[in-house]
């Protein structure tokens, strides 16, 4: 049976394209189902890239059900990590709405393949749409992005000096990736770490090259 997809969370408003598309429920409906469904109960995920927390509460539903006391052997933990102040401010909001926060640690950082200060621009016509760069063909049209100092981190950072919920490395069963064209760099930092691990990558880029490269990636460094 389908999972359904839970929809009702707090938003940026209809004037902001991924809102408008959770508030019209029709945001990537497919991928949310085919991922809740490979999801159980105790199984330990990274969201990276939450944004306000759409795939972090319907991931959350699957590994931890029923919004059952903290302290449950069989809960699930994830991280979301979501680096711009808007992004997660809501994301915050949407964990505690559901009651998650006993098994879902929000990590107001952007997973990178170094940890540093950095400066990350945004669309604020779409508030999915964040990064540490600007692609070519938006070089002339760059005063319609806010720009945002945020924290950048790596997986090893995380799982040493932040990983406050106990998240283990053994029961990871999915890494969801949407930071907008970093994916390489942060599967290329933790090639060591992700070759002793058996899970589902899902991988959202928006340009096919990457998507092809990525899947070299992990053909050649993870022996797929």
């Amino acid at each position: 049976m389908k999972s359904n997809v839970t929809y009702n969370i707090n938003t940026h408003g209809h004037s902001e394209l991924t809102s408008s598309q959770i508030i019209s429920q029709n945001c990537e409906d497919a991928e949310i189902r085919y991922l809740r469904d490979i999801l159980s109960e105790g199984d330990h995920v990274l969201d990276i890239g939450g944004n306000i927390g759409l795939h972090t509460v319907n991931f959350g539903e699957e590994i931890a059900p029923g919004n059952f006391p903290s302290g449950r052997p069989t809960a699930g933990k994830m991280a979301a990590f979501e680096p711009m102040s808007k992004n997660y401010n809501l994301l915050t909001q949407n964990i505690k709405k559901y009651n998650l926060e006993q098994n879902v640690l929000a990590v107001n950082a952007a997973v990178s393949d170094s940890s540093k200060k950095s400066q990350y621009i945004i669309n604020p016509g779409n508030m999915g749409d964040c990064r540490g760069h600007v692609f070519d063909n938006e070089v002339g049209d760059y005063n319609r992005f806010e720009e945002e100092t945020v924290d950048q981190l790596t997986l090893d950072d995380f799982f040493k000096n932040q990983n406050s919920i106990g998240i283990e490395w053994s029961k990871i069963k999915l890494i969801k990736m949407d930071t907008q064209g970093s994916e390489i760099s942060i599967l290329k930092e933790q090639v060591i770490v992700l070759k002793n691990l058996l899970m589902v990558l899902f991988l959202w880029n928006t340009a096919l090259i990457g998507c092809i490269i990525m899947i070299k990636i992990l053909v050649g460094f993870l022996d797929f």
